[in-house]
């Protein structure tokens, strides 16, 4: 920023040394106090005033970035020194998770993991809420601490603690920072649906809050939902709402940060022109505040969206200006980024010679990388085993006699060692057998697919043989029905006119009239069977108007006969369906009302027909003698029964049959066409 004083509606903006005076001059006072001892701890409200001075210092610690190391430590050796000299163990308490927490974003592990480690101790032995707020607080930073070195478990414990705790004293403001750093972390560890609930658990509190930072915090939360999802412009208003938060509390890191997130948002819709805008003003902002991290970044990432738009010059040049700050910096990382960058450059502009160098150079510094990230892991696996056993070894060094100091510390290092050797040993066991594990499951699962497939495959190949019989035994219908028709119908009817002829052409007495009488009406009677029969192989009534006439014709005719009586009610639309699962329905309802007729001693019989475009719904009922549905599964019983079974899966029904000795019998038969 620049050192003017630049007035706004309802607040200033100062530039960023003075911040850093105004805040360091905030620390000396409270110490000046506390050293000179003018603070009665029995009066509630200086104790407030103090607490409240030291918050504001807490709230201002997150605005500090990696790049301010310097004044980052200045503030942590005077708060140390307020911790010791303060009679209040919230003050002290606070004191040192501020300190831990600074010390965590300068990767001082050992520090960090000391000073929140006493923090926590401290606010977990004290009963209050303010107490119980600080031990969150603590938790939420040794969790962010865990969560930056890849310690997830770790780190979502510390997560869930600090929310359980937030919540129940319903601080909205840090429950937000917790659900987001929750959201973050789901998203390292692949869990989108949980991401996507703690980020909607943050949004949801926007209402609740003033607080400008948690809400920045909520509004990227739901920016990055709609984001993941697709929705890029809605997810481009709360951007925009985080970058109007960002610059009325003068923040320019995250006034930067807020950019940058539109620019990447632009950039994933193929936008390059507006990402290159947003990194721009990206730029601006980090160049105000003096971070040249940030510029270096935001520069890297202007120059990606000019080789994307095919601006090559353009991209050079920032690239250029990017690579400068990068040499400042010492920061590899940028590096590597730029020459994967001026790689892709060179080569698309045929500089192939070029290409290569830069190709050579970004390997390098790759390697370089590996290195420095491999040694800050192990100072970071050093400062959580120190942390982890410094109040064992405190103990044992007060226990031990000054005479056996040095060999203390011989045993100590070796301790250290030993305790390297025996987790890096746990960590190679552990992921050979999560190897292991992984690769047994795998193939369990396989196997279990394999087996469904072919299961179903069974399956499917049982219903095609199914249906071809049904079809089969159809065609064979068809065609008794035709030769029974056309054939033997034809035959009988040509007898009745040769003999209905003869008795007109022959003088007969009485006895042979009525005898000649007699053998007319057989024949008729024959004919007329004849065509029952084959109507019943091959109604045309199902053929021509559909299922509904069909059954009705059945029905009536069944019926025509005496006992029992059969009702026949149809329910729905009078639609078609197709021609084989229209002779299937009617197959069935023959079969089971043949059934029931033969053997169900009924004097009534319902049937009923419900047809919508999305099933066909087919009920029999029975007042007769009923029987026991066990007993039609025995081999040799049930026949009929297993036919309709058949029939019923070939294409994909289902069949509930309810029934009992002297109850009467219901049938029912549904097939959804969805």
């Amino acid at each position: 920023m620049s050192g003017k004083l630049i007035q706004k509606p309802g607040y200033y903006r100062m530039d960023k040394l003075s911040l850093k005076k105004y805040y360091l001059l905030f620390i000396f006072l409270l110490l000046t106090i506390v050293g000179e001892g003018t603070i009665s701890y029995n009066n509630e409200n200086q104790r407030n005033d103090e607490s409240g001075i030291l918050e504001k210092l807490a709230l201002a610690s997150d605005t500090i970035t990696v790049s301010e190391s310097a004044w980052c430590r200045q503030i942590c050796t005077e708060l140390l020194k307020i911790a010791y000299q303060t009679g209040d163990s919230l003050i002290r308490a606070e004191a040192w998770r501020v300190a831990g927490n600074l010390y965590g974003k300068q990767n001082n592990y050992k520090n960090a993991f000391d000073w929140l480690g006493k923090a926590i101790v401290l606010s977990r032995s004290l009963t209050s809420d303010k107490a119980r707020q600080i031990l969150a607080r603590s938790l939420l930073n040794l969790g962010a601490l865990y969560h930056q070195n890849g310690d997830f478990n770790l780190a979502l414990s510390g997560y869930l603690e600090a929310e359980k705790i937030f919540f129940e004293l319903n601080d909205v403001s840090w429950l937000i920072r917790t659900y987001a750093s929750l959201g973050d972390l789901y998203d390292k560890i692949v869990q989108p649906e949980k991401r996507k609930e703690v980020n909607e658990k943050a949004f949801s509190l926007v209402s609740e809050t003033d607080d400008p930072q948690a809400l920045i915090k909520a509004y990227t939360c739901e920016a990055n939902n709609l984001s993941n999802a697709g929705n890029f412009n809605d997810a481009m208003k709360y951007y925009e709402k985080t970058v109007v938060l960002a610059q009325k509390i003068n923040n320019l890191h995250l006034e930067h940060v807020a950019f940058y997130n539109m620019g990447f948002a632009y950039s994933r819709m193929d936008n390059y022109k507006k990402a290159f805008e947003m990194y721009a003003q990206s730029f601006e902002s980090a160049k105000k505040g003096k971070n040249l991290a940030d510029e270096g970044d935001a520069l890297y990432k202007m120059g990606l969206m000019k080789y994307y738009s095919e601006d090559f010059n353009e991209s050079q040049k920032y690239l250029s200006e990017a690579m400068q700050d990068a040499d400042s910096l010492n920061s590899n990382i940028l590096r590597r980024n730029i020459y994967d960058v001026l790689y892709s450059l060179e080569e698309s502009q045929g500089n192939y010679k070029k290409a290569y160098e830069y190709l050579n150079k970004y390997i390098d510094i790759e390697y370089e990388i590996f290195s420095e990230e491999d040694q800050q892991q192990v100072n970071y696996l050093q400062a959580r085993f120190d942390a982890e056993k410094k109040e064992f070894q405190l103990n044992q060094l007060k226990a031990e006699k000054k005479i056996r100091e040095l060999v203390l510390k011989k045993q100590q290092l070796l301790l250290i060692i030993l305790g390297l050797l025996f987790a890096l040993g746990i960590t190679i066991t552990f992921f050979i057998i999560r190897r292991y594990r992984y690769n047994q499951i795998l193939a369990e699962q396989q196997a279990e697919l394999q087996e469904q497939k072919i299961t179903r495959l069974e399956k499917e190949r049982q219903l095609v043989a199914a249906k071809s019989v049904l079809k089969g035994e159809e065609a064979e219908r068809r065609r008794i029905a035709g030769d029974l028709h056309d054939g033997l119908g034809g035959l009988l009817s040509g007898l009745k006119i040769n003999l209905s002829f003869m008795k007109e052409n022959t003088i007969l007495s009485g006895e042979q009239v009525n005898a000649f009488n007699n053998v007319l009406l057989l024949l008729d009677t024959s004919i007329t069977e004849l065509r029952r029969i084959a109507h019943n192989m091959m109604p045309e009534s199902l053929l021509q108007y559909g299922l509904k006439t069909a059954l009705d014709d059945f029905c009536s005719q069944v019926f025509s006969h005496g006992r029992p009586e059969i009702i026949f009610s149809f329910f729905g639309e009078n639609i078609r369906f197709g021609y084989d699962l229209e002779l299937t329905v009617y197959r069935i309802s023959q079969e089971l009302i043949n059934n029931a007729v033969k053997y169900s001693n009924a004097n009534r019989i319902d049937v009923q027909l419900f047809a919508e475009k999305e099933r066909i719904n087919l009920q029999v009922f029975d007042n007769g003698k009923g029987f026991d549905t066990e007993h039609y599964k025995a081999e040799s019983e049930g026949k009929g029964l297993r036919n309709i079974e058949a029939r019923v899966k070939a294409y994909g029904g289902n069949l509930e049959i309810i029934s009992q000795p002297g109850q009467g019998t219901e049938i029912f038969v549904e097939f959804n066409l969805i």
